[in-house]
């Protein structure tokens, strides 16, 4: 098991969503810093959704802040194997998810993926900085569904075994594709894993465009999926197929 959520004593809601603590290891706790950092700042925020004049690029950036006091632990099986996956968020994944790096005509395509986080969360860095690449059409159409990417995996329930050799065009190496429907289209998370923590991480982020990234693709059955919030320790079953009903 990727997560070893089960194998180290992780307790679960129950099928009504109730949160309880989870106990043992399954879970990477939030440093104290990190938790000093997000509480000093929550003021600023609260006032900061409320100005309907806050950007495209703001608004990704406080949805994806969210994220990472999230976890979501997912089970998934294919031809009678299970495989479970335990899916994290770091500050350094939302440069790359958002598409900085494409914008080559500015230096914030090439800076500290962490320092530009913190900018853009203070109001350093916004969307007037970047509305100056020639290159911003590449990435235009990733700013409203990144802002609602909680939404998106809360909804999600497919999930493929991604092989890049299907798409040799592609340079996105990967190890699981998720695939959500949003306004209409899908939009696409690539997941990769890291070898040290054994958590799986956002790759990459976009709407469904002409190419479609599935095809050919080994879809995966959803058994379990529950969200798990570090700095309270509690869980929230999404899907259950596992528990047998009465």
């Amino acid at each position: 098991m990727l997560c070893g959520a089960s194998s180290r004593g992780c307790a679960v809601t129950s099928n009504r969503g109730r949160p309880i603590a989870l106990q043992g290891n399954c879970r990477n706790k939030m440093p104290k810093t990190a938790l000093y950092f997000v509480y000093t700042r929550r003021f600023f925020r609260f006032w900061s959704r409320k100005d309907p004049t806050m950007d495209k690029l703001t608004e990704c950036v406080y949805a994806f802040e969210k994220m990472l006091n999230i976890q979501y632990r997912v089970i998934i099986g294919r031809k009678g194997k299970a495989t479970e996956l335990c899916i994290g968020f770091s500050k350094l994944d939302f440069h790359h998810l958002v598409g900085l790096g494409k914008l080559k005509d500015l230096r914030i395509a090439t800076r500290n993926r962490r320092i530009v986080f913190d900018e853009i969360l203070t109001g350093k860095i916004n969307y007037k900085t970047i509305l100056k690449s020639r290159y911003l059409h590449l990435i235009e159409n990733r700013f409203q569904p990144l802002a609602h990417i909680e939404t998106l995996f809360d909804d999600n329930r497919l999930v493929f075994r991604y092989n890049p050799t299907q798409n040799q065009f592609s340079l996105i190496q990967a190890d699981y594709l998720l695939s959500t429907p949003y306004s209409g289209n899908d939009v696409y998370i690539f997941h990769a894993k890291q070898e040290d923590t054994k958590q799986y991480f956002c790759r990459s982020f976009f709407p469904k465009q002409q190419k479609d990234y599935t095809k050919g693709q080994a879809v995966y059955t959803m058994l379990y999926k529950e969200k798990v919030f570090l700095t309270t320790g509690t869980a929230q079953i999404q899907f259950d197929r596992l528990t047998p009903r009465n």
